[in-house]
């Protein structure tokens, strides 16, 4: 999985570096040739759209997303770790919603073409089943990682 989410880290750089060349050079042709690329939009805003939901999946397996943590925080540690796996249920919950919702519409967007890049809208609506997939195994991965630390700093043999 190291390896996948290493992949996905490049990907997302290349991509946003392909996006910030393209946005720039499309500026540099407005400013001084009065013209401009006519896919530079439409990339650039299909592109945004992977890398969103592809960072997603990295701080899915880093746990870097934004949280309330004042409850926590002032909890004992046994309630603490059980707040912890109900939250990680709801994430699990969610992100099976958005997996299928997004698994019913693939079909109906696949006809659909975009206007410059002439490339399918499946492609473009791939990113949520995709990153939801990702984001589930992570978040499972994550909650055996805290039942394995929790049992292991409690003295309880694997």
């Amino acid at each position: 999985m190291k390896a996948l989410l290493k992949y996905i880290e490049l990907g997302i750089t290349v991509l946003l570096g392909i996006v910030v060349a393209m946005v720039l050079i499309d500026v540099l042709l407005r400013t001084f040739l009065g013209g401009a690329l006519f896919i530079t939009d439409e990339f650039a805003r299909y592109s945004m759209i992977w890398v969103a939901m592809m960072g997603s999946v990295l701080l899915v397996a880093e746990d870097g997303h934004i949280r309330v943590s004042v409850l926590p925080a002032s909890a004992p540690a046994q309630l603490r770790f059980v707040m912890g796996m109900l939250s990680q249920t709801l994430v699990l919950f969610f992100l099976g919603v958005m997996f299928y919702a997004s698994l019913i519409v693939l079909p109906d967007v696949a006809r659909d073409r975009t206007v410059t890049l002439g490339i399918s809208m499946a492609v473009i609506y791939a990113a949520l089943p995709v990153s939801a997939t990702l984001m589930f195994i992570l978040t499972l991965l994550n909650m055996a990682e805290a039942i394995r630390t929790r049992n292991s700093t409690s003295g309880v043999s694997r």
